[in-house]
């Protein structure tokens, strides 16, 4: 996907674009949308969300902070999730939203959303990986490499 700088410098207009290559180039825009706010951080981690939606808002909670069960964590990661997409994301519709730890890194989730795009009302999917810093978290970077090197 071109970049905003390059757009304005060098404007495609709608007719030089198939009506394939527009679809393919709005998907993207999507998923780079999603991955960008499922990689975010809430500034409100922990805390009880405001009423109104912020920018302050935008993001899911840190993975690290609920040290809850991992079951727990995956059920309040995908309600964090189809929430996040669902006020921040206008161009999907009929989310749902499926997440499963990554089995090569257990820190990290696999999130799957499906949905309707508004524009055209037809289905798509999308695999997000969910990443934490783990620069963060000292110890737990720590922590996590020799659990591996013992493995």
């Amino acid at each position: 996907m071109r970049s905003l700088f390059d757009r304005i410098i060098a404007p495609q207009t709608a007719e030089q674009l198939s009506s394939a290559q527009m679809h393919k180039a709005y998907v993207s825009s999507i998923e780079m949308e999603l991955d960008r706010l499922l990689n975010t951080r809430s500034h409100f981690s922990g805390f009880k969300q405001c009423a109104t939606n912020t920018i302050l808002d935008y993001g899911v909670e840190d993975l690290v902070s609920s040290g809850e069960g991992n079951q727990s964590r995956l059920s309040d990661l995908i309600q964090q999730v189809h929430r996040a997409i669902t006020v921040y994301e206008p161009r999907l519709s009929h989310v749902r939203v499926q997440a499963e730890p990554d089995a090569s890194n257990p820190l990290n989730f696999i999130v799957r959303v499906k949905g309707r795009l508004k524009a055209s009302n037809s289905p798509a999917e999308f695999t997000i990986p969910l990443t934490m810093s783990l620069d963060q978290y000292p110890g737990l970077a720590q922590e996590n490499s020799v659990d591996q090197a013992n493995a």
